[in-house]
Parts: structure tokens; C-alpha cells; sequence
């Protein structure tokens, strides 16, 4: 698992888009087949004369919102790519975006303005739905838009750095999920500031997640015994204060705003810890790794402001258990982004900054938790958090018979722990020292 020391905890960020993703396709389309989409949808509300054609109304909704994920090569099985592909699957994705399922996107609006939000509006979904409900016709090709456009390879550009497991790691078919640590030297010849990383595995169906440290003392090579690995469940092994990022299916890299990266010793080593979820068949798996530098010593470097409780103590057959937890923030700081954390239980996620002055600001709201479709939300702007606010986190578990990703039948008393089937609760907010406050919040 993870170092519960200075990098966040419980990033075990899971995003499993294939599967999700055949579950939706298979049972929302027999769903939408079986009652031909009766009953209330947002259509009427937007209701025209004029005929919804794929070339002329629909392709852009797909290019813009869900061919990123369903094309070649990428997390989702399904590509979305063509008339012939959105036609195929049309049932399937009326039915989605009506119970808003895809694309996927967590937090309430309202509750905190995020970068790279893909949700459809009321008027796209219609459109949607009123295309399959006609018949799903094709229109006038001469009508067709642009074909997406996608970055191949590398998508930030080429990195200044790419380190590469020295060989490939086996993994084995139907075993239990394993946790790997690989070391990376990155023979550096003065220190580095990292401004974004990006990770591409050479088979992602087996990789769950990773998590990338710096170790500037050898800490990983003497745990690996001349290796240039070793098995890391529970944490690295190490104090591993030097956090540089995570990587999950489908979420595309970010660079660190202008003034903000963090650092990489000179000579140190690069570990990452590596989360399989093995297939039905053996796989093999060697990781690239690119990183991109800051031209000149950063103005800030970020650092993790945590909020979360091991107090968790959930009985079995209780449908809403709730579990919080806060912090005060230390000094005047700007919050660049949010991610939660918690397993399958959990049903629902919300945190509220609560300023000195007696004011609120909503942080991140999410009603219908989904352990496979976690990720770090950035916010739009920096918020900027005066000294003496309090984050308040509230987390709710429902581990009752009724809940469909309840793991355990009959359900079971859970507890805190680092399994999947365990639980945790916790709040990770990157943040930087605050500018001279502007903010009217203080």
C-alpha cells in the first residue's frame, strides 16, 4: 500500500473505465431496449421539429465529450470514433448520459468549480436521446465535423526526462492484487524541479494505479537487495517524504500551475509503487515514465494538506454510517486541488472549508461515490484559505445487504485498513503558501 508519512496515505485511486463501462453498456442497453426510453426525460424540454442527424448534431457531442477514453489504445473498450461505433452502441449511451453515468464526473455542481469537466448539458442529452429514439439516423456526410484530433504518444510533448523499468514485470494470472516497488535512477547531474509527470504503462488492462516518490538516501535499493524491485504491500519501506504524483487510468497529465513544482535531488532515485490487478492471463508490464522541468527554481513548491480519520468502525446491515474528521489550516494558503479517498462502501463524500470570519467555502460535493471513478479534481482558480479555517470532512458508508458494491454477503463488521475491502476516509488538498490575500473570504 502506501507510506502513511509525508505523501498522501490512501491514494488508491482506482479507475477502472473498462469495466465500468461493459457493466453500463450490457445493462443500460437491455435496460433502454426494454422500455424504448418511456417515461419522463429531459427531451421534451427541448423539443424541435428539425430532424437530430449523427453528421450534423451528434458527432460533435461524441468527439467532445467521449472519444478521449473510447478510442485505440486508450482505458475504455468501446471506441466512439464513427458513425458505425456511436450507432452500435447508441441505446447505451442515451441510457448513460440520461442517468448521467457517462461521462463520467462525481462532484455536485455548485460544490466546488473544477478544470476539464465533462459534463453534457440538458440540450446535448436530449439531443442524444432524441437521435436514438428516431431511429439513430446518419445525415448528410457533407454535415460531418472535423475528426477528432488526439496527441499520439507522449501527450504533454516530449519530456525532458523518460525512465523506464530496467525489464518487464510479470504478472500473474487469477492471484490476489499485488503491490511492486520499481526503482528508477534518474542519474541527475544537479537538482530539478518537476512541473508535471506522465506515466505510460505498456499494458494498462493489469495496472490499477501507481504512486511516484523521490528517494534521495537509497532507501528502495537497499530494500530490494540489488534488485531493482521489490514487493511493497503496506507502504514503501521507507519515510518517502519526496511526493512527486500519481498516475490512474484515463486521467490525462497536468502540469503544476505557473511558479509551482516540485523538487528532485540531484543523483536520486525515482521509485514507483505500482498496483497490479492481475487478469485471467499472465501479462507483462514495464512502465515509462516522462517527466517535465521547470526552466528556473519554482516560487512555491506544493505540500499535502491532509484530513482524515482511522476511526472507522462501520456494523454490519447499517445503510448511512457517517464518519468526519477536520483540520485547521496552519497559515494563509491557496488550494490548487482535492482529492478524496475512500473504498467500496462509501456512498457519499463532502467537504466545507469554514472560515475565521464566520463564511463558507464548499471545497467538493460528491452524492453517489464510485470506487472506480476516482481522480484529483484542480480547481478553476486557486481558493485561498486564510489561516485558522477549518476543513471539515464528512464522509457517509452504507454497508448494508442493499448497497450493490457491499463485497461482503452477508455484510460484515469493516474497519480501517488498506484492502480494498477495508475502508478509509480522507481528504488530500495540494497547496501552496497564499499570495498577499485579495480574497474577499478572509
Amino acid at each position: 500500500m502506501i507510506s502513511r508519512l509525508n505523501i498522501p496515505p490512501g491514494l488508491r485511486l482506482c479507475l477502472w473505465h473498462t469495466r465500468s463501462w461493459t457493466k453500463i453498456g450490457l445493462v443500460l442497453a437491455l435496460a433502454f431496449l426494454a422500455n424504448s426510453l418511456e417515461g419522463p426525460t429531459i427531451q421534451h424540454a427541448f423539443a424541435t421539429d428539425k430532424q437530430v442527424t449523427y453528421f450534423q448534431d451528434v458527432a460533435l457531442i461524441i468527439h467532445d465529450h467521449c472519444s478521449s477514453c473510447h478510442r485505440p489504445g486508450e482505458v475504455a473498450r468501446l471506441p466512439l470514433l464513427t458513425y458505425q461505433d456511436a450507432k452500435q452502441q447508441g441505446p447505451a449511451i442515451a441510457a448513460a448520459v440520461r442517468a448521467r453515468l457517462m461521462p463520467p464526473w462525481k462532484p455536485v455542481a455548485g460544490f466546488g468549480e473544477f478544470q476539464s469537466d465533462p459534463r453534457l448539458s440538458d440540450a446535448e442529452i436530449a439531443t442524444l436521446e432524441s437521435w436514438v429514439r428516431e431511429g439513430m439516423p446518419e445525415g448528410d456526410p457533407k454535415a460531418q465535423p472535423p475528426a477528432p484530433r488526439f496527441t499520439s504518444g507522449w501527450q504533454l510533448g516530449s519530456p525532458d526526462l523518460v525512465l523506464t523499468m530496467a525489464q518487464p514485470f510479470e504478472v500473474p494470472a487469477n492471484t490476489p492484487d499485488l503491490y511492486e516497488c520499481f526503482i528508477l535512477p534518474t542519474h541527475l547531474t544537479e537538482d530539478r524541479y518537476v512541473v508535471a509527470i506522465e506515466e505510460r504503462p505498456s499494458y494498462r488492462p493489469v495496472v490499477h494505479h501507481s504512486i511516484v516518490v523521490e528517494d534521495k538516501f537509497g532507501a528502495a535499493r537497499r530494500m530490494a537487495q540489488g534488485a531493482g524491485a521489490y514487493p511493497c504491500f503496506g507502504g514503501f519501506g521507507f519515510p518517502a517524504p519526496g511526493y512527486i504524483g500519481f498516475w490512474t487510468p484515463g486521467v490525462q497529465p497536468q502540469r503544476e500551475p505557473p511558479g509551482v513544482a516540485r523538487l528532485l535531488k540531484k543523483d536520486c532515485d525515482v521509485v514507483v509503487q505500482v498496483h497490479f490487478h492481475p487478469a485471467r492471463q499472465p501479462a507483462k508490464e514495464q512502465i515509462s515514465l516522462g517527466l517535465y522541468f521547470a526552466k528556473q527554481p519554482p516560487e512555491h513548491i506544493p505540500f499535502d494538506l491532509s484530513v482524515g480519520t482511522m476511526d472507522i468502525d462501520i456494523p454490519p446491515g447499517e445503510p448511512e454510517h457517517r464518519v468526519s474528521s477536520f483540520v485547521f489550516v496552519p497559515e494563509d494558503v491557496e488550494v490548487l486541488s482535492i482529492i478524496p479517498h475512500c473504498h467500496l462502501l462509501c456512498r457519499a463524500v463532502k467537504v466545507t472549508a469554514k472560515l475565521p470570519s464566520g463564511g463558507s467555502v464548499p471545497l467538493i460535493y460528491i452524492q453517489d461515490w464510485d470506487f472506480d471513478w476516482q481522480r484529483q479534481y484542480w480547481y478553476n482558480s486557486p481558493l485561498f484559505l486564510p489561516q485558522g479555517t477549518r476543513v471539515d470532512m464528512e464522509m457517509t458508508f452504507d454497508n448494508s445487504a442493499a448497497n450493490p458494491r457491499n463485497p461482503n454477503h452477508p455484510p460484515k463488521r469493516v474497519t480501517w485498513g488498506e484492502q480494498s475491502t477495508d475502508e478509509m476516509a480522507e481528504i488530500h488538498l495540494e497547496a501552496i503558501p497564499a499570495h498577499p490575500p485579495s480574497s474577499p473570504h478572509k
